[in-house]
């Protein structure tokens, strides 16, 4: 491989990575969010927490981890592909 198409592989490398960083920040975000929601759920009166609104709270939570869990997914494959982009640059 050519100087040129390492350079480009390599700049694809950063971009790969700046995503990456995006993505954390926003699961950081999507995590404190949950727990706030867990927080606020876990404070409730028992019968609420039984009832319609704690219902409601929990499928929020398990949405938002779900989503969180998705998210660690894609980071990961991501770091699966700039490994594999680094090999090939080599």
């Amino acid at each position: 491989m050519n100087n040129k198409r390492r350079k480009l592989l390599s700049g694809t490398i950063d971009l790969l990575s700046g995503a990456q960083t995006s993505l954390e920040g926003a699961k950081s975000y999507i995590e404190s969010a949950r727990d706030e929601e867990q927080e606020c759920l876990d404070n409730l009166p028992e019968g609420i927490q039984c009832g319609e609104r704690g219902d409601t709270m929990q499928e929020v939570i398990d949405s938002l981890e779900e989503i969180i869990s998705e998210l660690e997914d894609i980071s990961d494959a991501i770091t699966e592909q700039i490994e594999a982009l680094q090999e090939v640059i080599l």
